[in-house]
């Protein structure tokens, strides 16, 4: 069993923590061709190939969920000292 985490705009999975993993709590690593960064406040961004850029018969979803080139979450989280990344209320 591995934890994931990911939005419905993400195609369901942007990272994976691997079974054993020793940090359970990690959001884990960014899928291939997935890119995951934190905004200045913390958010939880995320890009690449598979973010969605339409809902089921509307176009324009992008430029309303996006900002530049970034999915913003609406998570929030942080970096452990081994880099590892965290949701911010420990979940």
């Amino acid at each position: 069993m591995s934890e994931v985490y990911g939005t419905t705009e993400l195609t369901g999975v942007g990272c994976v923590t691997p079974h054993g993993s020793s940090a359970p709590t990690a959001l884990g690593s960014p899928l291939p061709g997935t890119e995951m960064a934190l905004g200045e406040d913390g958010e939880i961004l995320f890009r690449g190939d598979h973010v969605a850029d339409r809902y089921w018969e509307t176009r324009d979803v992008a430029a309303s969920t996006t900002r530049g080139e970034w999915y913003p979450t609406g998570d929030y989280g942080e970096f452990d000292a081994e880099g590892r990344l965290h949701r911010a209320d420990g979940s």
